[in-house]
């Protein structure tokens, strides 16, 4: 006289990204508040070609990390921050823009890393790379999807989801740096 069910736990399945967003959301929000001057800074990469979102990806990551690695050792500062790789897909064009979300603290470093992701990207547009004071609603766009699976005009592409999906299957796609998530018990 029970029924049973569980969660499939998928990138691609709407029920579950909505939990995991909303446990992302309870469990940094509290450490958020406590960041000062805390930004919400996006760093771009150039738009690629199918073939080449993968190690796009995987390059972005790498160049984060030499970011972060140069911001300690060069600067002297220690980076705290939540980090989100989020990716669009261009119809027009049939390239794909993978792109990180973050919130860092403090608006000298979120200019630091901002500068020094342009040295790692040079033909990154610098407009695009930008930044703002957070407000309430920031931790809910940085907790959301990595990608839209329907977009605002109701375009849907599997073909260009796929691709998408395909390249971050192992790969994280939210990361907390120097921050630690509020474990809820119960």
């Amino acid at each position: 006289d029970r029924l049973i069910s569980s969660y499939c736990n998928q990138r691609w399945c709407l029920t579950c990204n909505r939990i995991r967003t909303a446990k992302m959301i309870n469990g940094y929000k509290a450490e958020i508040e406590k960041l000062e001057d805390a930004q919400f800074l996006t760093l771009t990469f150039p738009n690629v070609k199918a073939k080449d979102l993968k190690t796009s990806i995987q390059e972005m990551s790498k160049n984060l990390q030499k970011v972060r690695r140069n911001l300690k050792k060069t600067h002297k500062h220690t980076l705290r921050a939540l980090r989100k790789y989020e990716c669009t897909y261009n119809a027009k064009d049939n390239t794909y823009n993978p792109h990180y979300h973050l919130i860092i603290e403090g608006k000298e470093q979120t200019e630091l890393v901002k500068r020094l992701w342009l040295k790692q990207y040079p033909t990154a547009k610098h407009y695009a790379q930008k930044y703002e004071p957070i407000d309430d609603n920031t931790i809910n766009e940085l907790c959301k999807y990595f990608t839209k699976v329907i977009s605002k005009d109701n375009d849907y592409n599997p073909k260009a989801l796929d691709i998408m999906f395909r390249a971050c299957k192992g790969l994280r796609t939210f990361q907390p740096i120097g921050i630690k998530k509020e474990v809820l018990l119960g």
